[in-house]
């Protein structure tokens, strides 16, 4: 009987060799599917006289050849890849559109300025200033198109998160049933269940292609799968639910979270990483946004450096110039768990040269009010509540207080200084007389001069500029415009609470100042040097309205004095003017011949060159009649080349430049690391596949192999079955 057993088990051990290599020929297309082996151990030996006699073979069981190891690196490769390919082929719509020379914003801006420059040629003709309009149209139709089609995008990114998150959650759900079916299976038979595993796995290889993931295994034959920083998607047979809902800081952008108890947690940003989730998460918040804040910021830029410019100027009836574009105002969202859903925030853009591309955080932690760059998270704070006096100040973005009531701590509101530049960008004139070409201010030579002295044409100072009042005692102060380096008043007389009104503005300072306490003013601020050591305060800075200097038109004659080295200020009664009305303080003002002296009253700044002679004068007056005037259409010209983004650094068409640089560069670095993680992906897969796949001309020769081992166990049983009826006959 021993013989017979023994016989018996290897053909039993051959039978499921056979079956095992014929299941891996059938499977050899099978896509997840990894090879099988059968393991076999000897059964116990029995004793006897002659010793321990064995009793044939026993299979332990089925396995897969399988390397965990190198199945998690093939996941976490997988998912890197699909999260650049992802990203590579959101990023390149930006691209396309940038690098399409005739969708492009470069063409309309050098059109746009090229009928500038035909309005600086006729400054009196109606057709040029019609063309002038017509073509600040067609550029703004294009910022406008730019800004949809960055819109539709977003849009597009919402509805692929969506679908996204779909996928993920049905593949969990499936990952969970064969959890269930595997612990079934395994917990019934006590061996692994191949097939099932290699379906759960190429579920987890498809997961992984949506989100990135970790897994543990399970005593029980289960897999748990984690994402995020650790958040649970499937444990065991139960899943979580994943889902969109507008998040709470920007309503128009969808975030994802987990469904519990009726209600979604939302999942941080950043924590979605990996898969094509985590591509369209990294490009809405790495290259999206920035883009359309982009483009928003050279629309805002345009748009008041050239109002700024056109208000210097007068038109056709003799009017100081008005806005020439209408400009966006910062998008501000309160944060849907603040304390109120009434409250928001005051927010304005004071100087457009310090714009970034970044959007912010303003929020109050019950000590102080926070304005937080969310590209790198620098932030500035104050712990005095912001307001039109005190406002709090970051990037040219200025916050000037709350409406609806006041902030409570954990309120947050979103800032986005630029988001909507583009799309709010609008032309405000349509009358062509309204164009600003010329200057409001003309001078003169008087006809009996005799000195070679040479005044300029003058020019408007602009509320831009950078002004510093300095006080040389309590009493009396200075003024510099330190922008231009012009000095605008010495020895002013200082009377507490009273108006001081430069380059376009009116300010007040209050109380005491002392000898050598400096205030400067900037565009949409006013600011104390923290030195001072009197007790003077300023005031907030308001534009006047025209927002040219109200003494702009005032005759003023300049004339020099004997010696030449001096000259007096002289208005239209014959007054020698002394310490009012804006100007220079009590005469006489020093002049050196041989430099160019410049010359600064009531709002305008002239230069006076050369040798004037005793008696030689200048006129500064009224622009009245000036159609043919160009002077202030050349300055708007001007602005093409000028570096007034940036910090100042560089131009519309440079912004715009290095934008469609920086897009182009970081869509040709994806499509770079997005083919070596592919190349990667293949060979992971191969190595995989050289130890789990298939071989047919291996399982041909198992085939072989388990044949001759089934026909000796069937010939060790003919074999017993011949003794066993030789002992019979014996009988």
């Amino acid at each position: 009987m021993s013989l017979l057993n023994t016989g018996l088990s290897g053909l039993n051990a051959a039978q499921v060799g056979l079956q095992t290599a014929g299941h891996n020929i059938a499977n050899a297309s099978t896509p997840g599917y990894s090879r099988q082996q059968i393991s076999q151990t000897t059964n116990t030996a029995l004793g006897g006289s002659a010793g321990l006699i064995g009793q044939g073979v026993n299979v332990a069981s089925v396995n897969r050849v399988y390397d965990d190891l190198l199945f998690a690196q093939g996941l976490q490769a997988q998912s890197q890849s699909s999260q650049l390919d992802g990203y590579y082929s959101q990023l390149q719509q930006i691209d396309n559109m940038f690098g399409d020379t005739n969708s492009g914003l470069a063409p309309v801006l050098q059109g746009f300025f090229n009928s500038v420059q035909g309005l600086a040629n006729t400054p009196e003709s109606v057709p040029s200033r019609q063309q002038l309009i017509s073509s600040a149209q067609i550029l703004v139709s294009r910022f406008h198109a730019l800004d949809q089609r960055f819109s539709d995008i977003g849009g597009e990114s919402n509805t692929k998160i969506v679908n996204s998150v779909t996928e993920i959650n049905s593949l969990a759900q499936s990952i969970a049933k064969l959890n269930f079916t595997i612990r079934q299976v395994e917990g019934t038979y006590g061996q692994p269940a191949n097939d099932l595993m290699d379906q759960r796995d190429q579920l987890l290889t498809r997961l992984n292609q949506e989100i990135g993931t970790s897994t543990v295994k399970d005593s029980d034959g289960s897999l748990s799968v984690f994402i995020g920083n650790g958040q649970p998607l499937v444990s065991g047979v139960q899943t979580m639910t994943l889902n969109t809902t507008p998040s709470l800081s920007n309503s128009a952008r969808l975030a994802v979270g987990y469904v519990t108890g009726g209600r979604t947690a939302v999942i941080a940003d950043g924590s979605l990483q990996g898969g094509k989730l985590g591509a369209y998460i990294a490009f809405r918040t790495n290259s999206l946004d920035s883009a359309q804040n982009a483009l928003g910021r050279i629309a805002t830029g345009l748009a008041q450096t050239f109002n700024d410019q056109h208000a210097l100027g007068q038109d056709l009836n003799g009017v100081a110039g008005g806005g020439f574009f209408n400009s966006a105002v910062p998008r501000v969202m309160p944060n849907k768990a603040n304390s109120s859903p009434d409250l928001t925030v005051i927010a304005s853009i004071g100087d457009v040269s310090a714009l970034s591309t970044s959007d912010y955080e303003f929020s109050y932690d019950g000590a102080n009010y926070n304005l937080k760059r969310l590209s790198d998270n620098v932030s500035v704070s104050t712990a005095v509540i912001p307001s039109a006096l005190r406002p709090l100040n970051f990037d040219g973005v200025s916050i000037t207080g709350f409406t609806g009531g006041s902030a409570v701590t954990g309120d947050r509101f979103l800032i986005q200084p630029t988001h909507n530049g583009a799309r709010d960008l609008s032309v405000a004139i349509t009358d062509t007389a309204k164009i600003a070409a010329a200057s409001p201010v003309r001078t003169g030579a008087a006809s009996a001069n005799t000195g070679s002295g040479v005044v300029s044409a003058g020019t408007v100072n602009s509320p831009n500029n950078t002004v510093v009042i300095s006080f040389t005692s309590s009493t009396a102060f200075n003024v510099l415009d330190s922008t231009t380096g012009a000095t605008l008043a010495t020895s002013m007389a200082y009377t507490s609470g009273g108006d001081i009104s430069f380059n376009g503005w009116t300010m007040k300072i209050s109380g005491a100042p002392a000898s050598g306490d400096i205030f400067t003013i900037d565009r949409g601020m006013t600011s104390t040097k923290s030195a001072n050591s009197g007790n003077g305060t300023i005031g907030v800075t308001t534009p006047n309205s025209p927002p040219v200097d109200s003494f702009l038109g005032n005759y003023v004659k300049v004339v020099f004095n004997d010696p030449p080295s001096t000259f007096r200020l002289v208005n239209s009664s014959g007054t020698t003017i002394s310490g009012t009305n804006n100007v220079h303080g009590t005469p006489p003002l020093s002049y050196t011949p041989g430099i160019t002296n410049s010359i600064s009253v009531n709002g305008w700044t002239v230069e006076v060159t050369g040798s004037p002679a005793a008696g030689d004068s200048f006129t500064v007056s009224a622009n009245t009649g000036g159609t043919a005037d160009n002077r202030n259409a050349l300055r708007l010209g001007g602005l093409q080349i000028e570096n007034t983004l940036n910090g100042g650094t560089s131009s519309y068409q440079a912004t715009y430049g290095q934008l469609v640089s920086q897009i182009g560069n970081k869509t040709r670095e994806l499509e770079a690391t997005s083919k070596a993680q592919s190349t990667l992906v293949t060979q992971i897969l191969q190595d995989q596949q050289s130890m789990s796949g298939v071989n047919l001309d291996e399982e041909a020769t198992s085939l072989m192999r388990y044949q001759q081992a089934y026909q000796a166990s069937a010939k060790v049983l003919q074999l017993s079955n011949t003794l066993w009826q030789t002992l019979l006959d014996i009988r």
